[in-house]
């Protein structure tokens, strides 16, 4: 009987296989975990981008505006259809750049109407004005009853010579910064638009599904660890579409993970959305 010789692989052979997969491995891995990585990035910026696309098509399809309310220090982003309403909204002028009593400031001639309609008036000057009222030292808020979808909002402010020192809020959502007008004086009368109001439970609903259109990365299987760097329209956080699609103010909105970073850009012209 002829003995046959059985081949195999010698323990050292065996070991530089090892090796070599290591190093393979070694190499392969970042390189695998960088492009899932920046797969992640990219789904949540088109997240953003289809969220941005869809209010700017409700504004114009439905000839109105639609609201995206940015919250980075929640790393959330809301479509809202409107600011719902049960019947009161909230003004406020925040003397928000310098602390209570350091700097006078006021505001007076406040009007929101509602196209001919008149929803809210008042003449009085409020703040902290030279041999005027004293009361309200830091911020001034008003309440007033009505809806509608082309709200509009009037008003004078005395020493607002500084960017953004006076704010403007309404229902809790920043709608304009109210600096740069003289110095120790009253400016003239400005005009602004203010979102829609919309009486009932619509505040945040995706018209497809019905359910609330909210991104939440915080919260996402997919997407957690991605981080709302800034939203930036105008020097707001949030953006209005109008019924034309253009925006309120053109931004960018900030996103990264892990190093790396995307920028979504809302062209002010004319309201197209693009990566960069």
């Amino acid at each position: 009987m002829a003995y046959v010789e059985e081949k195999g692989f010698t323990l050292v052979e065996l070991i530089l296989v090892i090796l070599i997969l290591g190093i393979i491995a070694g190499v392969a891995i970042p390189s695998i975990r960088g492009i899932m990585d920046e797969t992640i990035l990219d789904e949540a910026t088109q997240e953003i981008v289809n969220v941005l696309r869809y209010a700017r098509d409700l504004a114009i399809q439905n000839n109105t505006t639609r609201v995206i309310d940015f919250d980075p220090s929640q790393e959330t982003c809301s479509l809202l259809l409107g600011y719902a309403s049960s019947g009161n909204n909230a003004l406020r002028f925040d003397n928000e750049q310098n602390p209570p009593m350091s700097d006078n400031w006021g505001v007076r001639n406040v009007k929101v109407t509602n196209g001919k309609t008149v929803l809210f008036t008042d003449n009085n000057e409020y703040g902290n004005i030279p041999g005027g009222d004293t009361t309200h030292v830091d911020r001034m808020d008003y309440n007033f009853s009505g809806a509608g979808q082309d709200i509009k909002l009037a008003y004078s402010l005395y020493d607002a010579d500084t960017a953004e020192e006076i704010a403007v809020y309404f229902n809790g959502v920043k709608v304009a910064d109210a600096g740069k007008g003289p110095n120790n004086d009253w400016a003239k009368t400005r005009t602004i638009d203010l979102p829609s109001i919309i009486t009932g439970d619509v505040s945040t609903v995706n018209e497809l599904d019905k359910k609330p259109y909210i991104i939440d990365f915080k919260t996402s299987p997919r997407l957690s660890g991605v981080d709302i760097v800034s939203a930036l329209f105008g020097g707001l956080d949030d953006i209005t579409f109008n019924p034309d699609g253009t925006p309120s103010q053109g931004g960018v909105v900030v996103l990264s993970y892990k190093g790396r970073i995307k920028a979504v850009v809302v062209d002010t012209a004319t309201g197209n959305i693009s990566v960069q």
